[in-house]
């Protein structure tokens, strides 16, 4: 029986946040969605991500689509300065090339205070041009017209560790008991709650793990608790996936209680980032599974 719901979970998860390529035999067997690095190109981290699960302004004002992509590229180059491109392509029917035009490429510089100095930060190239392919050995080539280096990058998918039962119990079930219901503190814990889980499904990108090791680590977790957290986990556990799940909706204002618990601005960056949105949903998605009613 244990088997044949992780086995389920694990398959309910992946159909979740990625769009499969259109249906070809030459088709690769790995959607093209991902965190992508070399090695040899330090501290580099691409992330591509299908668009149905990007707000407007991520797509760069293109509609969503099963063919469209968003990729965000991070490089620190030290603690202060950072290059960055965020592009919007389209793949095509084989499923390997993934086609651009438009990326913006620049570089954020910050002060000793950690605080963004606008002055030295600046788009390098509003109209980078370029292609990404999958490799039939599960590699990717990078082919860009304003970031030289990427004709010596060989892409490989990050290896993302899944985090233990123990791991899972702590940044997510035992949070439920410290939750209350008709008390005057009952938002401000209930916003510090939904932060922690979008701070934990930062850590941890559960989109782009292995989904049958995350589901059986979810399952030993669940397994795991004692009786308070149970009871915890029965009684708050829709108010916490309800204002989390909220907050994924762009259209959707964050709201006063987490000004209140002085977490607006933290809250604010987390959603706004899509990767972190994706492994949000993705984590409550296979919570929820876990726990359907027979």
């Amino acid at each position: 029986m244990k088997k044949i719901l992780i086995w389920t979970l694990a398959l309910l998860m992946a159909l979740l946040p990625v769009v499969s390529a259109p249906a070809e035999e030459d088709a690769p067997e790995q959607d093209i969605s991902g965190i992508w690095e070399d090695p040899a190109f330090d501290r580099m981290e691409l992330v591509i991500l299908p668009s149905e699960i990007t707000w407007a302004d991520e797509r760069m004002g293109e509609e969503s689509g099963v063919q469209k992509y968003v990729v965000l590229m991070n490089w620190p180059s030290s603690d202060h300065e950072s290059t960055f491109y965020h592009i919007v392509g389209t793949l095509d029917d084989t499923g390997r090339n993934l086609s651009y035009q438009g990326g913006l490429l620049g570089e954020y510089v910050y002060g000793e205070d950690n605080e963004l100095d606008e002055e030295e930060t600046g788009l390098l190239e509003d109209g980078g041009t370029g292609v990404f392919t999958l490799m039939e050995d599960g590699t990717m080539r990078w082919e860009d017209s304003a970031l030289k280096e990427t004709a010596e990058m060989v892409l490989r998918r990050a290896d993302v560790p899944v985090p233990s039962p123990e791991e899972i119990r702590a940044g997510y079930y035992q949070l439920l008991t410290g939750l209350e219901t008709g008390t005057a503190g009952a938002s401000l814990k209930l916003a510090q709650a939904v932060a922690d889980v979008y701070r934990f499904c930062q850590v941890h990108p559960f989109w782009a793990m292995d989904t049958e090791a995350f589901a059986e680590n979810l399952l030993a977790a669940q397994k795991s608790l004692d009786e308070t957290e149970n009871a915890a986990f029965a009684q708050y556990r829709g108010d916490l996936v309800m204002e989390a799940v909220r907050l994924l909706d762009e259209r959707e204002e964050l709201g006063g209680m987490y000004a209140d618990a002085g977490l607006e601005d933290q809250m604010s960056e987390l959603r706004n980032d899509p990767s972190v949105r994706l492994s949000v949903e993705t984590f409550l998605f296979a919570v929820e599974t876990l726990n359907e009613e027979p």
